[in-house]
């Protein structure tokens, strides 16, 4: 498919990003997300899609207008994506809603996933006559707090007996990413054990969210406030921050053991998770969960890890959202089993405010091959499937892999740590017009039969049929005398390129001959039967245009349809026509191509009435010998 590949417009990519990154779509910010949802769909209607807002007004889906959506059958594809982004947060050094710098642009959300968003829209766009037209996108509000739009929408589905996509992705990722962690917020509230109440608050800044490390976190001891200052970071990711709250807690039991006995449990337990990077957040180590190994099937998985996101004081408790990333394999049971255990030995109550267990895809699956195969010939190497950190969509969808967004930085360019989440979360623009790239070949890798069993039963039929014989001859282009030879020197030379573009349908019918390595049958072919075969190529292809409405090109009709062998068929069935003969020492039209191709020493090309000039004893023994 590489021969068709087509790049992203870079400057209208960027032009609509910037667009949607000027909207705060903050997650609890209602307003916000629905007017991006409404740029979203007028946008996608401007490029000639359908989009529609479903589920109850949480899922923007976007399909073409020849949707197969009639005929009850899923999808092929599904793109999946969300326009909510987690809080903005303090300390940006560029603008929050979308600034470009030294060929970055920053902002929240060009990574996760207002960015990607817009790309899969600009892909869909750029192959919209390359590849079949039965894909959907699914664009989602709440991916950065609780999953209702993705519960909505899946109950809807379920209510009008709508199915999912065969296969979806989600770009909201690392790379090529077959499975993903599961997901778990365990609200755990401690009791005062102490005899006084000098803890009058301890929390983290209003509007923190439960999938990022805090980098703010305080408390107000008689009358005194304590400020923690860490490093904000994705919670998948633990490690590569400086968790406020493990530092807050670390520093008030370490120096004042009056306000630790009040709360001493929660201290504990907070103090020994990782405050600095590269200290354990193992919830094997640092919880009760259960040791498994890291690897399936020779594929690492991760572990399961702990993550102290928010904090605050309430009606005389501390409760603490622990995050927690489970890793595959992971059930049910053992997630409660382990939260009775922490209950039990910290003499806390515990309610789970969001749980989503582990998604796995298996690598041999053949289209995570495929995907594997765009970033290759996007970025000229391989990469791995991995198992994701983080928990995304694609736990809630059946057969769903993450795909993107953050390859070009993290694998091929080495430039720096994963912004998602943080205050400079960027993308360089080369980067992103690399992704837009590598989602338009998976189009064409996954979608790559554009109605192609509708086209060639109509071939058939043009082939079989009087009528559409008739009309075919009707159409027949008068090729010359000197047009032939045109046409038969296109086959003979690949460089040659003719004065005229009017024979430009001709090329490129003649380079798909080519292509298809079927040059040797069509050599034994004399230039008029070549000629013949071309033409009626392009007028059947008209035809099917005409009559079946598909979106193939000229390229696409000969390539993937059984056209060129049923015309070529037509002479293998006469040896005579076929193969052509020689009259004695002079070679005749119908071995002329076949003579040509075998003796380069010849003039690059004879004219018609030349070719009876030249000695052929070398071929009196040929299998073009007139032996009648």
């Amino acid at each position: 498919m590489s021969d068709m590949k087509m790049n992203i417009d870079q400057n209208l990519t960027i032009s609509k990003i910037m667009d949607i990154l000027k909207i705060d779509t903050t997650t609890a910010n209602f307003d916000g997300v629905r007017t991006a949802q409404e740029y979203y769909i007028e946008l996608a209607e401007k490029m000639g899609f359908e989009a529609t807002l479903c589920a109850k007004g949480k899922v923007v889906e976007v399909r073409p207008k020849s949707s197969k959506k009639e005929n009850g059958k899923p999808a092929k594809l599904g793109i999946v994506v969300h326009l909510d982004t987690v809080p903005i947060g303090e300390d940006w050094e560029h603008n929050p809603y979308g600034e470009i710098d030294n060929g970055i642009i920053y902002g929240r959300g060009i990574v996760d996933d207002k960015g990607p968003a817009v790309l899969a829209l600009q892909a869909l766009k750029m192959q919209e006559k390359n590849t079949d037209q039965d894909w959907l996108i699914i664009c989602g509000s709440s991916e950065e707090a609780e999953w209702t739009d993705m519960e909505a929408y899946l109950e809807e589905k379920r209510e009008k007996k709508e199915e999912l996509p065969e296969f979806s992705i989600t770009i909201d990722g690392d790379g090529v990413q077959n499975g993903c962690r599961g997901y778990l917020d365990l609200k755990l509230r401690f009791n005062n054990q102490g005899d006084n109440s000098i803890i009058s608050n301890l929390s983290t800044p209003e509007g923190a969210a439960n999938n990022s490390v805090p980098s703010t976190a305080s408390a107000i001891i008689n009358g005194e406030e304590i400020i923690a200052n860490g490093e904000a970071c994705h919670s998948s990711i633990p490690q590569n921050g400086d968790n406020a709250i493990v530092k807050l807690a670390r520093q008030i039991k370490a120096n004042n053991l009056e306000a630790y006995n009040e709360y001493r449990d929660f201290f504990d337990l907070i103090a020994k998770m990782g405050e600095n990077k590269g200290e354990s957040f193992d919830a094997a180590d640092t919880l009760f969960f259960q040791r498994k190994p890291s690897f399936i099937n020779g594929q690492e998985v991760g572990y399961t890890s702990v993550c102290p996101t928010t904090c605050k004081t309430e009606n005389g408790e501390i409760v603490v959202n622990l995050n927690i990333r489970l890793m595959a394999g992971t059930t049910e049971k053992e997630v409660k089993e382990a939260i009775e255990e922490i209950c039990k030995n910290y003499n806390c109550s515990a309610e789970i405010s969001e749980l989503t267990l582990p998604a796995y895809v298996p690598l041999n699956n053949p289209s995570i091959q495929r995907l594997q195969e765009a970033y290759k010939e996007e970025m000229g190497v391989e990469t791995k499937a991995t198992i994701a950190g983080g928990v995304g969509y694609n736990a809630t969808l059946p057969n769903c892999v993450i795909f993107g967004p953050l390859w070009a930085s993290m694998e091929q360019q080495q430039e720096g740590p994963d912004t998602c989440h943080t205050n400079m979360e960027n993308m360089p623009i080369e980067h992103l017009i690399k992704l837009g790239n590598m989602i338009g070949i998976v189009l064409q890798k996954t979608l790559p039969l554009p109605e192609i069993n509708r086209v060639n039963k109509k071939i058939s039929k043009i082939q079989s049929e009087k009528s559409y014989r008739k009309k075919i001859k009707e159409n027949l282009k008068k090729y010359k005398d000197t047009d032939m030879d045109i046409i038969a020197q296109m086959l003979l030379d690949d460089k040659f390129v003719p004065e005229t573009d009017s024979f430009n349908d001709e090329k490129i019918v003649i380079d798909c001959i080519r292509r298809f390595k079927q040059s040797e049958q069509f050599l034994s072919l004399t230039p008029e039967q070549l000629s013949y075969i071309v033409n009626e190529a392009i007028i059947s292809y008209k035809i099917c245009q005409d009559e079946l409405g598909t979106n193939l090109s000229l390229e696409q009709f000969i390539k993937l349809t059984h056209e060129m062998p049923m015309l070529m068929s037509r002479y293998n069935d006469e040896r005579m026509k076929a193969q052509g003969l020689i009259n004695g020492n002079i070679i005749n039209d119908k071995a002329f191509l076949s003579y040509y191709k075998g003796k380069r020493n010849l003039p690059k090309y004879i004219s018609k009435k030349d070719r009876t000039t030249y000695n052929l004893e070398i071929f009196k023994e040929s299998e073009y010998i007139d032996r009648e």
